[in-house]
């Protein structure tokens, strides 16, 4: 059996793993929304404290997306602009043409 995801590596997994940790605690938090208007409020507590992990997940999970997302790209940028492309023709100089023999220097 093929699972989604194991072919992709690197920053682009990281980006992936945080998004399903993203959906998930989203879909949760909605969840959970439904069940607590419908319970007494004596239960409230640990919705609360539940909630609030949800939600420190969803930031930490969008602003690790961002985050490496802006890496990604800044790789993707250097590499583009880095490297001389392999059709580029580099200037090649002959030693011997360039050398004038009247010169002293």
């Amino acid at each position: 059996m093929k699972l989604f995801g194991r072919e992709i590596e690197g920053i682009p997994q990281v980006i992936l793993v945080f998004a399903a940790i993203l959906l998930v605690a989203a879909g949760l938090c909605g969840l959970q929304l439904v069940f607590w208007s419908r319970l007494p409020s004596g239960i409230g507590g640990l919705f609360i404290a539940t909630g609030l992990l949800e939600l420190g997940a969803m930031l930490i999970s969008a602003g690790g997306i961002v985050v490496f997302a802006a890496i990604w790209a800044g790789q993707s940028i250097l590499e583009r602009f880095a490297r001389p492309p392999k059709d580029r023709v580099q200037p090649q100089f002959d030693t011997k043409e360039a050398v004038d023999e009247d010169d002293p220097f």
